[in-house]
């Protein structure tokens, strides 16, 4: 058990046969009021008696007992602090018991000065013996982990390695004691520099067959009051397999990455694949039904002129059999020019637009307007822009004719441009019947479309432009209420 030092009151056993010593050392001690509790042996045999039924903090014991001697009845209380009194002319006496293992002694004297020095005396065995449990406590508790611990002297010599050192380095203690610390490091290092701070890593060190290996080292220098480093304090710890561990893992998540680089690339082939089989579907479904259109459009043409004798055939249903196959064929185009469109590598060419004119123009000449209200307000510190007329103007093309198809009857849209937070803001809004929020997370995707005739690439080709200008393009809508297309463009 570890004594402590705040106890109130020591349990002292005092070994002595002369009577007059018992009691003058029991009278100094009361005078004094020293927090002892004193119980007396008169012989070697009484001790011995006592012992065997109580624990003391400190056992006084006069050196020759009659039927027994201080050293004899020292061997049987080993962990208990032991102070020795001798006669005077008996030091060589005191001195051999202290090589036995006692912790001090006192010499009597005539004068009884002796008895002066017995507190301080009592109370350096019971620090002692305290400081001695706490080293032998914190000496197990190195000798019992599983680390390696090991100390330098200021010559960088080993004076101290655990069991666990031992182990890890094959160094027995009678081979490292003494030792450079050199011997265990992977290469020759001035240790007279580098051991003379504090410091952690991760380092290579030497067992004493030669194989390197990695350790953890934690590293700190011992000082005394001086601030002079006397000793110094190593931890290593074998990261061997932590090492291999790393190394594998770092495999395996390489061969992972290569494993799914390999299944990407499948993925994005089948991808590829199923989305050429998708276009082509969709292009073969919506090229079929204007095809179907001049097919029959033809044959009827056919038939009337088979069945008019005389050739005669009325201008309007020329003029009308033309707009159809006209209107048909311009529709097919466009399914085309979309695919080619999208597929291309878009690089903007710059050009300065006066943004009223620009707007005006794609009105007058790309929509229908007969049924739609149109309401431009273009403020004039953006009114000047640069951009890529021909890939803005399909841009409003085609935000102009989504807007007109979301009108059953008649309906507004307005054309909005000013600045805000450094950048061109443009805002076109309708008030027609809104988009479904089932669609909403679809529109910007290639080939989705609600429409009968649609490819579902015109608001990708969209984004595709504006993105390409550095810009965004975002959709705020209420169904039954109409749709806000946003733009925003660098100026």
């Amino acid at each position: 058990m570890l004594p402590t030092l705040d106890k109130k009151e020591f349990d002292i056993l005092y070994a002595e046969d002369d009577v007059l010593a018992r009691n003058l050392l029991i009278k100094y001690i009361k005078d004094n009021s020293y927090p002892y509790s004193i119980t007396l042996a008169d012989s070697f045999k009484a001790a011995e008696n006592v012992l065997k039924e109580k624990k003391f903090d400190v056992i006084l014991a006069d050196y020759y007992l009659g039927d027994g001697i201080a050293i004899d009845l020292m061997s049987k209380t080993k962990d208990t602090p032991f102070i020795v009194i001798t006669g005077a002319g008996d030091e060589e006496i005191a001195i051999n018991t202290m090589k036995a293992g006692a912790y001090d002694y006192l010499v009597k004297t005539p004068q009884l000065t002796h008895l002066m020095k017995l507190h301080i005396t009592i109370e350096n065995a019971v620090y002692r013996r305290f400081v001695d449990s706490l080293l032998n406590m914190h000496s197990q508790a190195i000798q019992n982990i599983t680390d390696s611990v090991f100390f330098i002297n200021a010559r960088n010599e080993f004076i101290y390695v655990n069991e666990s050192f031992c182990n890890t380095y094959k160094f027995s203690k009678e081979d490292i004691l003494g030792r450079n610390i050199g011997i265990i490091w992977e290469s020759n290092t001035n240790f007279t520099k580098f051991f003379d701070k504090k410091f952690s890593g991760e380092y290579y060190n030497r067992k004493k067959d030669g194989e390197i290996f990695p350790v953890s080292l934690s590293y700190s220098p011992i000082t005394n009051k001086n601030n002079i480093i006397i000793a110094s304090v190593g931890i290593a710890r074998d990261i061997t397999e932590q090492r291999k561990t790393q190394t594998e893992l770092k495999q395996y998540s390489e061969r992972l990455e290569k494993l799914v680089e390999e299944r990407t690339k499948e993925l994005r082939e089948f991808e590829r694949f199923a989305t050429i089989g998708e276009t082509a579907t969709m292009v073969g479904h919506d090229l079929r039904n204007p095809l179907q259109v001049l097919v029959n459009t033809v044959f009827l043409s056919k038939m009337k002129l088979d069945n008019n004798q005389d050739l005669v055939f009325h201008k309007e249903e020329i003029s009308k059999t033309f707009s159809v196959i006209r209107e048909q064929i311009d529709y097919m185009n466009k399914i085309v020019s979309d695919l080619q469109f999208y597929g291309k590598n878009l690089k903007p060419e710059l050009r300065p637009v006066n943004l009223q004119e620009f707007i005006n123009k794609i009105i007058t000449e790309s929509t229908n307007y007969s049924n739609v209200n149109y309401s431009i307000d273009i403020a004039q510190e953006v009114n000047n822009m640069n951009f890529d007329i021909g890939l803005m103007q399909r841009v409003f093309i085609n935000l102009f004719s989504n807007a007109q198809n979301a009108f059953k009857g008649k309906g507004k849209i307005s054309f909005k441009a000013n600045r805000i937070n450094g950048k061109v803001r443009i805002l076109v809004e309708d008030n027609g019947e809104g988009i479904p929020e089932s669609v909403k997370p679809n529109l910007f995707k290639p080939l989705y479309t609600t429409k009968a005739k649609g490819t579902g690439l015109g608001l990708s080709v969209c984004k595709r432009i504006v993105e390409s200008h550095n810009g965004t393009i975002e959709i705020e809508s209420t169904l039954g209420k109409g749709t806000k297309i946003i733009i925003n463009l660098p100026q």
